[in-house]
């Protein structure tokens, strides 16, 4: 439960710092990495990696879900620089796929709740890609 806390203090705090700097949203917490400027891009990183690491720990030791979930976290805050690259890019992109699937696996199988992923299921299914 305080590995819990400690993640959602970590993620409202990046994101509000982000909003309050920028004065609303931006399309993704990953191009904060392009907006910030100077020692601040090192926070993006930061951010993905202080998630990755507490997710190690998730796990109540019936499988490696977390665990996978926090190295696919890890992996986007090393591939910082997605629009500069196509490889970079498809690692960026597969380390936040393999985050967020690992994650909504380790929530069912771990915890058994899928409410999360019916929550994100329903915010995205919501939202108009074209």
């Amino acid at each position: 439960m305080i590995l819990t806390i400690i993640q959602s203090i970590i993620f409202i705090s990046y994101v509000t710092f982000l909003m309050i700097k920028f004065k609303g949203p931006l399309s993704s917490i990953s191009d904060s990495w392009y907006k910030l400027s100077g020692v601040y891009k090192n926070l993006f990183t930061l951010f993905c990696w202080s998630l990755g690491f507490t997710l190690f720990f998730q796990t109540n030791g019936t499988s490696a879900m977390f665990f996978i979930s926090g190295v696919g976290l890890s992996t986007v805050g090393v591939a910082t620089m997605f629009n500069s690259d196509k490889i970079i890019k498809i690692i960026h992109y597969s380390g936040a796929s393999i985050c967020i699937l690992f994650a909504f696996l380790a929530l069912y199988i771990e915890r058994h709740t899928i409410i999360p992923f019916i929550i994100f299921f329903n915010m995205f299914n919501h939202i108009s890609i074209i």
